[in-house]
């Protein structure tokens, strides 16, 4: 063996004792097939448990009668527990969804609801003033089960009612004549002349009725007499319902309708002499309880027709006030086919200065003034029953408040 052959023998078994494997010819590595398999259930795993439980919900969601399009604003507004958990649907909820106005503090109502039924501000607004008032949840769930919204109101004036239900069943049985314009009751559901005295009496918007009484020596300030052309000799009102009064009747002769303030302000003494003139039959029909009275603030005012005799609300005049009156800030105080609500049904003829943004909200709502102040404007007895400000923002009350403030 030659000196080249014996040194190429002992460069191998350096090698071979170095355990150098020699390179593949491509530079490639086979993954091994378990590893792959592996990878291939780990990765199905992962789909399966991002995608299950989407498909899952989506599933429960459209089994209830959700839309696509719905399920995605119920998933947005983080309601999918909720109206899983208890089964929450109806079309008025999935409307509310559609349109992008479901409210979620009140999903429940909007179930109980007739299918026809959009919920607005104002329905929620007067579900936190019937939990003021004492009403629970059943009890108001129940009421919006049954009655539009122009029913459940005069609960704000009426005593509580233990039992719901014979007030709706009353309002039932006058459906073929009762609407927003016109309602009346088989029973009486207030207790008059429950002693609660104001304590806003020279507020333009104090509220006067069977139970909220002004005090006895009260006098409002700033009096002034209404213009012969305009009222009886010695009528007087304050100052800023004078003024709109008598731009009011002016404007009510130039149409053809004229009219005059017969009545004004009217101290309690007064009141109190033409009670005690009538017999105790006939005082609470002709006359007004002292104290009860709103022409003892100074913005009421009792009208008559200069040319039109029978029933008041009979008249032309009576037609044009309602048609108007708002425009000079007044509303007709005690509209005849409402006096189950207001308790008084002799004074139809009565104007209230409200000044111009709160009459015309007033006569937007279809509601009394005795419905209106305590659904929008009176004070609250628990705090806690307040809305969220989405909701009073989105009301009847905020728009009044925007345009007094214009």
């Amino acid at each position: 063996m030659t000196n080249s052959n014996k040194n190429s023998h002992k460069q191998q078994n350096v090698f071979k004792s170095l355990n150098f494997k020699r390179p593949r010819k491509n530079g490639q590595r086979h993954i091994r097939p378990e590893i792959l398999i592996g990878l291939v259930i780990v990765l199905c795993i992962l789909i399966t448990a991002i995608a299950l439980p989407n498909f899952v919900t989506n599933t429960r969601l459209k089994g209830l009668g959700y839309t696509n399009t719905e399920i995605k604003v119920i998933k947005k507004e983080k309601l999918t527990k909720q109206i899983i958990d208890n089964k929450y649907y109806s079309s008025s909820l999935a409307k509310a969804l559609d349109n992008g106005s479901v409210n979620p503090d009140y999903l429940e109502l909007y179930t109980v609801v007739k299918d026809n039924r959009e919920l607005s501000a104002d329905d929620f607004l007067l579900f936190n003033r019937l939990q003021d008032k004492g009403y629970d949840h059943s009890q108001i769930l129940n009421l919006y089960k049954n009655l539009e919204f122009w029913e459940i109101t005069p609960l704000l004036v009426f005593d509580y009612q233990w039992d719901e239900t014979i007030y709706i069943d009353d309002c039932k049985l006058h459906r073929d004549t009762n609407s927003n314009q016109s309602f009346t009751l088989s029973n009486q559901f207030i207790t008059p002349n429950q002693d609660t005295i104001v304590d806003n009496p020279s507020d333009m918007t104090v509220f006067i009725n069977q139970n909220h009484s002004l005090p006895s020596d009260y006098v409002p300030s700033d009096l002034t007499t209404v213009d012969l052309q305009y009222a009886s000799s010695g009528v007087q009102l304050k100052k800023e319902s004078q003024e709109n009064f008598e731009a009011l009747s002016s404007k009510s002769i130039d149409q053809g309708v004229a009219l005059f303030a017969s009545t004004g302000y009217e101290s309690y003494q007064n009141l109190t002499s033409i009670y005690n003139s009538y017999s105790s039959e006939l005082a609470s029909m002709y006359a007004d309880i002292p104290g009860q009275s709103e022409q003892q603030t100074g913005y009421s005012v009792d009208v008559s027709p200069t040319y039109e005799g029978g029933p008041f609300s009979q008249t032309e005049v009576y037609q044009w006030l309602q048609a108007n009156a708002a425009e000079y800030g007044f509303i007709l105080r005690y509209p005849i086919a409402k006096a189950t609500i207001t308790g008084n049904q002799t004074e139809s003829n009565q104007l209230r200065y409200l000044g111009k943004a709160l009459s015309k909200a007033i006569v937007d709502s279809n509601l009394t003034y005795d419905e209106y102040y305590l659904l929008y404007l009176s004070g609250w007895s628990d705090e806690n029953n307040i809305p969220k400000d989405s909701v009073l923002s989105a009301t009847n009350y905020l728009k009044y408040l925007n345009e007094k403030s214009e």
